[in-house]
């Protein structure tokens, strides 16, 4: 029959059957193995290892930077068509901005359907405007997400934000 064993901490010591050689005289046995070796007996049940404060934090902040990205990815609307914010994109609406007194106007600008927009120079500063709002709203809501992260003092208290943008 196979026995399994943890030491005085809860680690997972492991499993003998029969004549091993080895003495377990200083370890407890336990009534069943852990899913991981990696996971604590309490004296009850064996529970996933702990995170540390920091682990968890960096965990969570890599998470809500993800999903800024996410956001962004999904564009923003203007004059009820979908335009693209990749990288691309932004450097491509900054660059009309940038050089906006040598590009003949309207300039036909392309939607995320592949479809064309003609914008006229009037409108440009409303554009790039709604673009950066879209990307600063995305932006701002993650850092006080990741403000929030950084305040809490537990695990359990960074396991409670909920990323819901």
């Amino acid at each position: 029959m196979t026995k399994y064993y943890v030491d005085g901490s809860g680690n997972y010591i492991g499993a003998f059957c029969g004549e091993h050689g080895v003495d377990l005289s200083t370890y407890t046995e336990v009534p069943v193995a852990p899913v991981s070796a990696s996971y604590i007996w309490n004296g009850t049940n064996f529970l996933p290892p702990t995170i540390s404060l920091e682990q968890a934090q960096l965990s969570k902040i890599q998470a809500i930077d993800f999903r800024t990205v996410q956001l962004i990815s999904v564009g923003f609307t203007y004059d009820g068509k979908e335009f693209s914010l990749s990288t691309n994109a932004q450097v491509n609406w900054i660059g009309m901005k940038t050089l906006e007194s040598l590009i003949s106007w309207p300039l036909n600008i392309t939607t995320k359907k592949d479809n064309q927009h003609s914008l006229p120079q009037t409108e440009l500063n409303t554009f790039v405007g709604t673009a950066k709002g879209v990307v600063q709203s995305h932006l701002d809501s993650g850092r006080a997400l990741k403000v929030a992260t950084n305040a809490c003092t537990t695990v359990a208290e960074v396991d409670a934000i909920v990323d819901n943008r």
